[in-house]
């Protein structure tokens, strides 16, 4: 099988949309739980923060659980009904895997390092919720942000890890691929197969957050994919996954470009 025959959606690969609203409602409703816990006693030290808590509650009405700061499993179906027939086929016997919300010191620190991740022998996406605690002492803006980026770059990210490994892999091993010096994260790591449709959300997602800071959207623009070169007073570099996949397979570089500009491109009419 091509590269291009096993890549969902001309290069993306699709999410089932009720399974990821499941998730969204949970992590809505851990956040609320959490803030609703940090904020006891002091609502008049964070005025802003209790503002924004209320309209959080508004905007969020499915957001009832609470979270006190123990580990939460939460069992999730596939949902396959989502996807088509060919990969939905490819799954497991198994219907369902587990979303692990946990303290940032939980067990599986030692595992996985950033805020969320993908773990396949256990066949459970883990998120950790202990940075919301920080940005309670900043703007209460920080946490929306906080959710924003954890539900459209890091969760998605992940989810896709987990239909290429419960899925996509029994279609075609190339779509696990790790390059022998994956686990540095450097070059390999960004060209590695695996990376490719995750990468191109997680860039997405960052630089829709970048435009609203930007003097010159398209010149950063091109700047970011590696069209042009930045430079210090540009304030913008070349994102790791378009600079190595440009050195190191051109042709895989401009697929990734292209799919960066149509995930792109509604936001950018947005600004004009």
């Amino acid at each position: 099988m091509k590269f291009k025959e096993w890549l969902l959606a001309e290069g993306l690969i699709q999410l089932p949309t009720k399974m990821f609203e499941r998730i969204e409602n949970i992590i809505h409703s851990e956040v609320y739980g959490c803030i609703d816990r940090l904020l006891k006693g002091k609502k008049r030290q964070f005025p802003n923060h209790a503002k924004f808590f209320r309209e959080f509650q508004k905007s969020r009405p499915t957001a009832a659980q609470k979270y006190d700061g123990e580990d939460h499993y939460y069992s999730i179906p596939y949902d396959l009904a989502g996807l088509s027939p060919k990969v939905a086929s490819a799954f497991k016997a198994s219907r369902n895997f587990l979303v692990l919300l946990c303290d940032w010191n939980n067990k599986f620190n030692n595992i996985i390092k950033g805020e969320a991740g993908y773990i396949p022998t256990k066949e459970v996406i883990l998120v950790k919720m202990f940075p919301i605690l920080r940005y309670l002492q900043s703007d209460p803006s920080d946490i929306e942000y906080y959710i924003n980026r954890l539900l459209k770059d890091i969760l998605p990210h992940e989810l896709q890890h987990m239909v290429q490994y419960l899925s996509l892999q029994h279609l075609d091993p190339r779509n696990v691929e790790m390059k022998p010096n994956y686990a540095q994260q450097g070059s390999e790591y960004y060209t590695s197969n695996i990376e490719f449709s995750p990468y191109i959300t997680s860039t997405i997602e960052e630089f829709r957050n970048h435009i609203r800071f930007s003097k010159n959207v398209n010149r950063d623009l091109r700047i970011f994919v590696g069209i042009e070169k930045g430079d210090i007073l540009s304030g913008i570099q070349t994102h790791k996954f378009f600079k190595w996949l440009k050195a190191i397979s051109p042709v895989k570089w401009k697929k990734a470009v292209k799919l960066f500009y149509q995930g792109i491109a509604p936001y950018l009419t947005k600004t004009t």
